[in-house]
């Protein structure tokens, strides 16, 4: 990390100085070039400090150096030797194959019971037998109850995260325990009203939770990839590696061979 990196407050007034001494200059391509060189400096200013780019619409009247920085990095952590950066990369290889088997399995659920759920409302709209129907949404619900548990089952078998990777590591980890409440809470269909409008209820707030603690999780990652400084082709090498791990998966090609 940089002088200016560290130093972002400075980096905006040094910005200021140099516009304001250029901008009393009587050349016209002097004073643009002063406003564009302003401007692409709150820019990065703004954009280090975690903050909409919206707020350089202000410059020159609002300056970057009144934004509070926003960012989840530390801008006073120390340089990342080569060996923690790899076993970083390592690490987050393992995490990016665990949340592409989720997302298999997901995908997964929502096309299987997805036909079910429509076929017992059709059901229930026309006042035809169910129940057959229900034995399999039920079915369904315990596969993927399993299925979740093994996702947490296996989160909790990986190696340990290295200490840049450990608030990544807690978020992910919160994000599959709220994923397997919400797979183990009840089902919704049913015969009585009043009973399914309770479960609704309560699946209602167990998928807010996921989906809170999903966000907090991909918010997490993105700054850990800031804090390794990842490049694009470094990050598809992983997705690359973890999509064939992943589609090699004995556990998921057996889920998705015995799923009825």
């Amino acid at each position: 990390m940089n002088w200016f990196q560290r130093h972002l407050n400075w980096t905006s007034v040094f910005a200021y100085l140099i516009w304001i001494s250029l901008d009393f200059s009587d050349s016209v391509i002097a004073w643009i070039l002063s406003g564009i060189f302003l401007l692409v400096v709150s820019g990065w200013v703004i954009k280090r400090k975690g903050r909409s780019l919206w707020w350089i619409l202000l410059t020159p009247v609002f300056s970057p150096l009144w934004l509070r920085n926003k960012s989840v990095v530390d801008q006073s952590l120390p340089t990342m030797t080569e060996k923690e950066r790899q076993d970083c990369l390592d690490y987050y290889a393992e995490e990016k194959k665990l949340r592409l088997l989720y997302e298999s399995v997901e995908q997964l659920f929502d096309k299987r019971l997805g036909k079910y759920e429509a076929e017992y409302s059709q059901a229930r709209r026309h006042r035809r037998e169910f129940w057959p129907i229900m034995e399999k949404i039920e079915e369904s619900y315990e596969y993927f109850s399993h299925a979740a548990t093994e996702i947490v089952n296996r989160k909790k078998a990986m190696s340990p995260a290295p200490l840049a990777a450990s608030a990544m590591c807690s978020a992910w980890f919160c994000a599959y325990l709220d994923y397997e409440a919400l797979r183990h809470g009840p089902m919704v269909a049913g015969s009585d009203t009043i009973e399914v409008a309770l479960r609704q209820a309560t699946a209602k707030e167990l998928f807010a939770n996921h989906k809170k603690s999903m966000q907090k999780a991909w918010k997490a990652e993105r700054e850990f990839r800031k804090r390794l400084n990842l490049s694009t082709d470094e990050y598809q090498n992983i997705v690359d590696h973890a999509t064939i791990a992943a589609e090699a998966d004995e556990w998921l090609r057996k889920l998705e061979t015995e799923f009825p």
